[in-house]
This record gives structure tokens, C-alpha cells and sequence, in this order.
């Protein structure tokens, strides 16, 4: 049986069920528990409205992450299932998509500091960091995208330590909205550490791109009778680097720090035939404010992407959160290739579905038993 999702990835796919334990699937998008802005939209939440029983947690998935996820059904056995996986007494394989040629084989023993405690973000420090292995396994290359498909088995449990390790190695998620940007996973810790402050937690950036919002506004009715649109606003986000900040805010990690958290809006004047219409403009996936465009329909286009705007159910005058638009995510904003699909602990063995950007010919049949195809 499946318990259906509310979201646009998929079903909540119940994998095991006894009296103790629940084995499900998770779909990608989906926070396990109530963090940041998902107070009722999480796994949790929903299992335990469909279910109509409480459910206790032992581990956890990124919410861009998909896969295998274990719940108990009372406190007690949740700590006993904790505990194993604190002491790595649990067998984990996922499945990956990384860029580029993988080599046949690779153990991974890079250690693993976590650089930025609030937002969670993490890197390779042999200073620093803690101990962390992967063994590595390409299982199918595909010349056509360059991209090859691996068998990671995570020996210990650090944050984003199958990413980070993929990344380090030259080789992210293509998709991985932190640690596919280009020598991240390679910079030493002082210029990542530096990089993410100017990035994440510059408040003067921040006070002098609300001046310039305000400023923008205060023009942009001479703007639109030229027929030329005010300079783009990205509020929170380093002036001087106008690239960084927009889409680290717009992922998971924006969901852990209240601080940043309309910090992934954009302030633009939206091209519509010829008017140019002042526009604050919050999403995920949003990057680029200069890129962004009114569609006659009302949708807004961001490169190749359409974002379909949230109906507001009330408007006040002069409210700065009612004259923003918020914008529903797109599908492929929702997910990286990345997915728990095997985990062996307390004497059971738990394998999911493949996830639906994996292809069933990508994986040789001698892996076919083990993943339990």
C-alpha cells in the first residue's frame, strides 16, 4: 500500500510495517519533521494525519534527498534504533548520479568538517575535519550526458557526506544545489568559511540592497516610461556578487535559519509587453534576478523554467509580504540525484524502488539481488 503525497514528486511509498517499525520510501522535497518553513507539509505530519498513530524518529534524509527512511512506533525502540545508527551498526547503499567518468572503484576516507553550523554546509578539512569513509562504485557511465551512476556505502554518518565526498573527488551531483558549484569541495576552509559569510551573513550587503530596493521603487515609474527596467535587486545578497547567495537561499538550508529566510526574494521590474511592472519575487530555484520574465498568462520565466505564481488569499496596502509574489517551485527544484535505496540494521534488510531518474538497464544484474530489483 502507498500513502499519497502532497507533493509533485511522488508517493510516500510504505515499504515495511509491523507493530513496532515503520520502512517507508520517501520522496524527494520532503523534510522528515517540522523545520523552518514546513510546519505540517513534512513526512511526519502527514503519516501520522493518514495513519492516524504517532511515529518517532531514529535517522534522517535531506529533504532533496529521496529514499529509504526507518520510523518506530513508540519512543523506547526509537533510541534503541538511534543507537545503532550512532554506533554505525547500519549497512546504507544509495544511489547517485555524479558528472563525469567515476573511476571503476574508490574508497573515500576524507574527514569532513561541518563549516557553517547554522546553515549546515560541509567540506573536506584534513585539520579539521571529522573521520568519514565512502567506498565508491560506478555502476553505468552514459557517454551521452557524461555522467555516471554509483553505488555509495556510507561507513559513517556525517552530514552530506556522500555529496561532499562526490564532490571533492571532482565528481558532484549535477544538481546538488551547494556542492555542484565549481572548487567549493576543493577550497581550504578559510576561503570557504569567507566565502559563505559574504555570501550568507553580510548585513551591510543586506542594508545597502534594501536602500537600493527602496531607491528602485522610487524610479521605477520613470523607468516604465522609458520602457526600460530598473536595475534588479537581490535583497540579502552581496551586491558585488550578484550570483552566489540567491541559489544557496533557495534550498534546504534556507528551511533551518529564520533569519534568511526571505532572503532568497528578488526585487525586479518584470518586462510585460510594454509595461515594466515593479515585481518582489521569493521561490526556489530563483537564481538570477535579470533573468526574470512576465509571461502573458501570468506565470513568470526563468531561463527555461516556468514559475507559477501562489494565489494570495488576502491582500492588505502597504504589507511588504503581501506585495511579494511567491512562486511555486518547479519540479526540478525539488530533487537531486541522490537516493537511500538499501538499509540493513536490527536483523532486516530494507531495499526501495529505484528512483525515477534512475533507468533499471543502468544497473548491471549482478547488483540486481543486492538492491533487490
Amino acid at each position: 500500500k502507498a500513502v499519497v503525497s502532497t507533493q509533485s514528486t511522488g508517493e510516500i511509498q510504505i515499504i515495511k510495517e509491523t507493530d513496532e517499525i515503520l520502512v517507508v520510501n520517501k520522496p524527494a522535497s520532503f523534510p522528515i519533521h517540522t523545520t523552518g518553513r514546513f510546519q505540517y507539509n513534512t513526512l511526519l505530519k502527514t503519516l501520522e494525519l493518514r495513519l492516524g498513530y504517532k511515529l518517532y524518529t531514529c535517522h534522517r534524509l535531506d529533504r532533496l534527498t529521496s529514499g529509504i527512511i526507518v520510523l518506530l512506533k513508540n519512543p523506547t525502540k526509537a533510541k534503541q534504533f538511534a543507537a545503532l545508527f550512532r554506533d554505525h551498526e547500519v549497512a546504507k547503499a544509495y544511489l547517485a548520479l555524479c558528472a563525469g567518468r567515476f573511476p571503476d572503484t574508490l574508497g573515500c576516507s576524507e574527514p569532513i568538517q561541518r563549516v557553517c553550523h547554522k546553515l549546515g554546509i560541509c567540506h573536506v578539512s584534513r585539520e579539521h575535519g571529522k573521520p568519514a569513509h565512502t567506498d565508491i562504485t560506478r555502476l553505468h557511465y552514459d557517454k551521452e550526458s557524461n555522467t555516471s551512476l554509483v553505488l555509495c556505502k556510507p561507513k559513517s554518518g556525517r552530514m552530506h557526506q556522500i555529496r561532499v565526498h562526490l564532490a571533492h573527488h571532482g565528481h558532484p551531483i549535477p544538481n546538488d544545489p551547494i556542492y555542484s558549484r565549481e572548487n567549493w569541495a576543493r577550497k581550504s576552509t578559510t576561503e570557504f568559511s569567507e566565502e559563505l559569510s559574504r555570501a550568507l551573513f553580510a548585513t551591510d550587503d543586506i542594508k545597502i540592497a534594501m536602500e537600493t530596493s527602496v531607491k528602485s521603487e522610487l524610479v521605477s515609474d520613470d523607468a516604465s516610461k522609458e520602457n526600460k527596467p530598473t536595475e534588479a535587486v537581490l535583497c540579502g545578497e552581496p551586491i558585488s556578487n550578484p550570483d552566489i547567495s540567491a541559489e544557496l537561499l533557495s534550498t534546504e538550508m534556507i528551511d533551518d535559519v529564520k533569519k534568511t529566510e526571505d532572503s532568497n526574494v528578488t526585487e525586479d521590474s518584470v518586462s510585460s509587453g510594454e509595461q515594466t511592472t515593479p515585481h518582489r519575487v521569493s521561490g526556489d530555484g530563483i537564481k538570477k534576478t535579470s533573468e526574470i520574465s512576465l509571461t502573458a498568462s501570468g506565470d513568470f520565466l526563468l531561463g527555461d523554467k516556468i514559475y507559477k505564481p501562489i494565489p494570495q488569499l488576502s491582500r492588505e496596502p502597504g504589507c511588504p509580504e503581501c506585495e511579494t509574489t511567491r512562486l511555486a517551485p518547479h519540479p526540478d527544484d525539488l530533487f537531486i540525484y541522490l537516493h537511500a535505496i538499501r538499509y540493513e540494521l536490527a536483523g532486516g534488510v530494507y531495499t526501495s524502488a529505484l528512483p525515477p531518474w534512475c533507468k533499471r538497464e543502468w544497473v548491471p544484474s549482478q547488483f540486481h539481488q543486492f538492491l533487490g530489483l
